[in-house]
C-alpha cells in the first residue's frame, strides 16, 4: 500500500465512478489469450524458491540493477517478475520482442507504453502474487494481501470518508470491508497516474454510483472500479473509464517467459 501528497481543495467539472462487486471470476489459462480483450486481467504466483526466468533474455541492465538493490529477497523477485511479466505480455499484445519493448515513466511513475500501439498497462504486486491488467483504455489495479496482524484501523480515519468508516465497522467485517475500499481507491489512483494522501478519504469507493470532483482528471471522466479476488486472502479491484466489451482473466506460469535463445 503506498499513497503520495496531492490536495484536492480547487475543483473542476465533476466526474462519475461506479463501484461494484464484478462477482466470480473464472481464471482461464494464458494459452487461450488471444491478445485481443478490450481489458485482460493476469495473475502470476511466484515463489521464492522456483527457478527464475533468465532476467537478460527480458529485462535491460539498468532494470536488473534497479530490481537488485531491494535488501530483501521478496521485494527483489516481486521487482523482477512483475517488470519481466509485463514485458513479456506486451510483446505477445505487440509481437515483439520483450526487450524492444519502450515502457516509459508516467505520472506518478506509472508504466506506460510510448508506442504502445493503443494498449495500457498497470501492475500491482503483493505477498506472492503479481497482478496485471492490460486494456484499450485507462486502467489501474491493485491487489491486497489480507494480513491478520495489520494494524489498518490506525488508517481508516485518515483514509476513508465518515459513510466509508461506518461501513467498514458495522457487522463485524471491518477486515474484509477495509480491504474492499481501499482496492477500490487504490485502483483509480494508479489508474490516473496519480498518488494522493491526506486526499484519500475523499476518493469514493461504497458500491454504488459517486459524483466526484476533483482535480486529479485533466478532464471530467466516468470511471468504473470492479472488486474481485484474486485468491483466497487477496482481494483485488481494477478501474477502467469506459465500458469494455468484455473483462477476461487469466493464469500465468513461467511459460509465458521466452527461453534465452528467442533472445
Amino acid at each position: 500500500m503506498s499513497t503520495s501528497g496531492t490536495n484536492l481543495h480547487a475543483q473542476q467539472a465533476p466526474s462519475s465512478i461506479v463501484c461494484k462487486n464484478y462477482g466470480r471470476v473464472k481464471w482461464h489459462d494464458w494459452r487461450r489469450c488471444l491478445y485481443t480483450d478490450d481489458i485482460a486481467v493476469f495473475r502470476f504466483y511466484y515463489a521464492e524458491d522456483a527457478i527464475p526466468p533468465d532476467w537478460p533474455v527480458l529485462l535491460h541492465t539498468d532494470e536488473i540493477e534497479r530490481g537488485g538493490r531491494y535488501h530483501r529477497k521478496d521485494d527483489r523477485l516481486r521487482s523482477l517478475y512483475t517488470r519481466s511479466l509485463l514485458r513479456a505480455l506486451v510483446g505477445r499484445y505487440t509481437n515483439q520482442n520483450p526487450l524492444a519493448i519502450h515502457l516509459t515513466k508516467g505520472l506518478r511513475n506509472k508504466p506506460e507504453l510510448s508506442d504502445s500501439l493503443g494498449w495500457h498497462v498497470n501492475a500491482t504486486h503483493s505477498g506472492n502474487w503479481i497482478l496485471l491488467a492490460i486494456g484499450k483504455y485507462s486502467v489501474g489495479i491493485d491487489v491486497e494481501e489480507i494480513k491478520p496482524d495489520f494494524a489498518f484501523t490506525e488508517m481508516i480515519p485518515i483514509s476513508f470518508s465518515a459513510q466509508e468508516q461506518e461501513y467498514i465497522e458495522a457487522d463485524g467485517k471491518s477486515t474484509v470491508r477495509f480491504y474492499e475500499l481501499w482496492t477500490r481507491k487504490e485502483a483509480i489512483v494508479k489508474a490516473i497516474g496519480r498518488g494522493i494522501d491526506e486526499a484519500f478519504s475523499q476518493v469514493p469507493a461504497l458500491t454504488g454510483t459517486h459524483t466526484w470532483k476533483t482535480t486529479l482528471l485533466e478532464a471530467a471522466q466516468d470511471w468504473i472500479i470492479d472488486s474481485f479476488h484474486v485468491a483466497e486472502e487477496y482481494p483485488a479491484a481494477i478501474a477502467y473509464n469506459r465500458y469494455p466489451k468484455n473483462i477476461r482473466f487469466y493464469t500465468l506460469d513461467h511459460g509465458i517467459f521466452p527461453s534465452p535463445d528467442r533472445r
